[in-house]
């Protein structure tokens, strides 16, 4: 951060990069139930996993990617008109 300024393309990045956690969680998975294998899942995932399956884990990771992406472009339009005003 440079001084008060949050990088809004920061909160972009990491959304990206948390849809791509969410897809490798997903295929992991995917392919553990293929097999008959066994995976071992973070607590919290795990809840997912059990309440909604495979499915569940996808959409909740790509929920938070989608809502970390729009707050990052919603700080970088707040900076632009911050900007124009001149604060």
């Amino acid at each position: 951060m440079t001084g008060s300024k949050l990088r809004w393309w920061y909160f972009v990045v990491a959304g990206l990069c948390i849809a791509a956690l969410a897809l490798m969680e997903y295929r992991d998975i995917s392919q553990m139930e293929a097999k008959g294998g066994t995976i071992y899942l973070n607590k919290f995932v795990a809840l997912i996993y059990d309440i909604a399956g495979k499915n569940g884990v996808l959409a909740f990771g790509l929920a938070i990617s989608v809502f970390i992406i729009l707050a990052g472009l919603w700080i970088g339009t707040l900076e632009r008109r911050a900007a124009k005003r001149g604060y």
